[in-house]
């Protein structure tokens, strides 16, 4: 595939992408008199539609932005309203009807009752119509209930308020994916499963580090079906991207975990690959359990951080 954007940055609707959690497109809640738009001669008059002004208007996150624009695109695409002429009688009876259907997605937590009545319904007319017209300029079309064409583009003009980082291609930890090779099979585990927050929700800001926990890795690796991990009789470790190819190292606690995801996170990728391993093989006890004393090439040592260096992955069995 050829170099293009998408390799450098990822879309803007993209959930893993920390503007997606952008508040308002960063512009400060709106209060009454913003509703109340002016011309240059301080006239009322209707406010021209923009993304800026949808979601701040609306109180919006871009993400919830982006969910209603999708869902709006299938309604209108579902409705054939792309195929009708807009001014036609038809055209505005599926364009109200679809109004309604929006009006139900825009009123969480209570919105419509913050929005002044005339610049609601001014909104919701002047977004169906756009989506209308975005549906057609990319000749979207329904494909088994999935839209074919859709464009995930979307440019903001970022307000002053704006709290997001531009991503530039390494992911936050809290939208890693943990992949363990085990030896019958691969699990996934992902990070936000072993951060320790009741009710963790994504956010524009990484989550503290200090909230992802070796013990619930422990506890997900336990319970993935086919699993053989117990603590007791299998570790886990990961090669070092700056250490000899066959060098491994243990993840024992949560400072080793941390270490571990820091190190691994590579460009464009969310994932990071970890490996478990059966203790008796690495220690090299032989079938009484005692120590093997030609095998102390691979007994543990200290790789002068958290975590223990564990050996070669080839004494690995």
């Amino acid at each position: 595939m050829a170099e293009t954007a998408a390799h450098r940055t990822l879309p803007a609707d993209d959930p893993r992408n920390p503007s997606y959690y952008e508040d308002r497109a960063g512009y400060s809640k709106r209060d009454l008199a913003w509703y109340h738009n002016k011309n240059d001669r301080g006239e009322n008059t209707m406010m021209n539609y923009s993304k800026e002004n949808f979601v701040s208007g609306w109180n919006m996150e871009c993400g919830q932005f982006y969910k209603i624009r999708k869902a709006l695109a299938l309604e209108v695409l579902r409705r054939g309203l792309p195929q009708l002429a807009l001014k036609s009688i038809q055209a505005q009876f599926e364009i109200y009807e679809v109004m309604e259907w929006l009006e139900r997605l825009l009123n969480k937590n209570g919105r419509l009752s913050v929005v002044p009545a005339y610049w609601r319904e001014h909104s919701k007319k002047d977004f169906v119509v756009r989506i209308v017209a975005w549906v057609k300029k990319y000749k979207m079309r329904l494909e088994g209930g999935d839209i074919v064409n859709f464009s995930q583009k979307a440019k903001w003009k970022w307000g002053p308020h704006r709290q997001s980082e531009e991503f530039k291609g390494i992911f936050q930890l809290q939208h890693l994916k943990i992949v363990i090779q085990v030896p019958e099979d691969d699990m996934t585990i992902p990070v936000r499963d072993i951060i320790d927050i009741k009710k963790f929700g994504f956010s524009y800001l990484d989550v503290d580090v200090k909230k992802i926990k070796f013990s619930l890795l422990q506890q997900a690796m336990e319970k993935k079906k086919h699993s053989p991990y117990k603590a007791t009789t299998y570790y886990v470790a990961y090669v070092h991207p700056d250490h000899d190819d066959d060098e491994i190292t243990e993840i024992n606690d949560d400072d080793s975990l941390h270490l571990a995801l820091y190190a691994l996170r590579k460009h464009m990728d969310d994932k990071v690959h970890f490996k478990m391993i059966k203790r008796t093989a690495e220690l090299g006890l032989n079938v009484n359990g005692k120590r093997d004393a030609s095998r102390d090439d691979i007994a543990p040592r200290s790789s002068g951080s958290r975590g223990s260096k564990r050996g070669k992955l080839t004494d690995v069995a």
